[in-house]
């Protein structure tokens, strides 16, 4: 159960980590020159190193052997699919350059399949984890997650400034109440899944969540303060809504999986979540160029987001198969 609360919190200060990154051109335009920007990551990288040497412990687990063939073939997957979703995502669209990488991705992903079939449970990943009751559609659900978010994160901003006509750095601090949201909910969220149906803690998540991002189609036909009160209203419940949907679904592999298939678990999941979130923006880029020409403008509107809409619809349809508090897997 401790695990499961951690985990909601991990979740949680991850996405508000999202959100403090979007925050950060408020910063450059109002206070420090822009490349200050890169020193500050730089710095902000090397106290976490630091300070994980101090927290991260190794356990008393005999050290296993490395699959370097899988983790080669893995990376070369995911960074091959990443960069020909973002390469189609970008102004010049689907090129023969996007497609090459999606299909150099593509084979090097049945290609570590194939391979830790072979492997068996000594693979990097054990794909043995998706035999348990409910993993299959908590990965579907972070997948489906990832395409709702990243794009809003890509696209809110823009609709702020081109539609909403505010500057950047009031773009950027819209972006903030989403951040709020979910540090609310997903701690709270994450311990309510050990006694709620996680089914029903996503499925209200997802509409909530659903519902607001529609919310930004009918913000256009406000003006001025009123309109950014709305932005900033709907960003808040969106996190809201992300936040039950996120953190209960990550609990939830901890009731699925057995603890040897905690790590590898894990690590399927957030992988997935990326990648959803990098076609997630490709279709949105791609409904921008569609409607405006590459530009999102005034005529363009908010149409884009019904992709985070979609997303969100669909992860409610998912959130029936995912292991609940009751679920004959339930570990204390």
């Amino acid at each position: 159960m401790q695990t499961r609360r951690a985990a909601a919190v991990e979740c949680s200060s991850t996405r508000t980590g999202s959100c403090v990154e979007l925050c950060k051109p408020v910063l450059t335009w109002w206070f420090i020159p822009w490349r200050w920007v890169f020193g500050a990551i730089a710095v902000a990288s090397a106290f976490l190193w630091v300070v994980s040497l101090l927290v991260v412990r190794d356990d008393d687990r005999a050290p296993a052997a490395l699959d370097l063939i899988g983790l080669l073939l893995l990376s070369a997957a995911t960074t091959a699919l990443l960069a020909g979703f973002s390469r189609a995502a970008a102004p010049a669209g689907v090129d023969p350059f996007a497609i090459a990488l999606t299909v150099v991705g593509a084979l090097a992903l049945l290609a570590f399949v194939r391979w830790a079939r072979h492997r068996g449970t000594t693979a990097v990943v054990d794909l043995g984890t998706f035999s348990a009751r409910g993993y299959g559609a908590a990965v579907g659900v972070m997948a489906l997650l990832g395409a709702a978010v990243y794009p809003a994160f890509f696209g809110l901003p823009q609709l702020f400034q081109s539609v909403g006509g505010l500057s950047p750095a009031v773009a950027g601090l819209l972006v903030a109440p989403y951040g709020l949201g979910t540090l609310i909910a997903m701690p709270v969220t994450g311990r309510l899944s050990d006694s709620v149906s996680t089914g029903l803690l996503v499925r209200v998540g997802a509409g909530v969540a659903a519902a607001s991002f529609a919310g930004y189609l009918l913000a256009g036909l406000l003006d001025g303060a009123a309109r950014i009160a709305l932005y900033a209203v709907l960003g808040l419940v969106v996190g809201l809504g992300i936040g039950s949907v996120g953190s209960p679904t990550v609990s939830s592999i901890y009731r699925a999986l057995p603890p040897e298939r905690i790590a590898p678990g894990t690590t399927i999941l957030f992988v997935t979540n990326q990648l959803g979130g990098a076609l997630g923006v490709t279709v949105l880029a791609g409904i921008v160029g569609i409607l405006g020409g590459g530009r999102w403008d005034a005529d363009v509107a908010g149409w884009p987001l019904t992709v985070p809409v979609v997303a969100c619809l669909a992860v409610a349809g998912l959130s029936a198969r995912l292991a609940s508090a009751d679920s004959t897997t339930a570990r204390a």
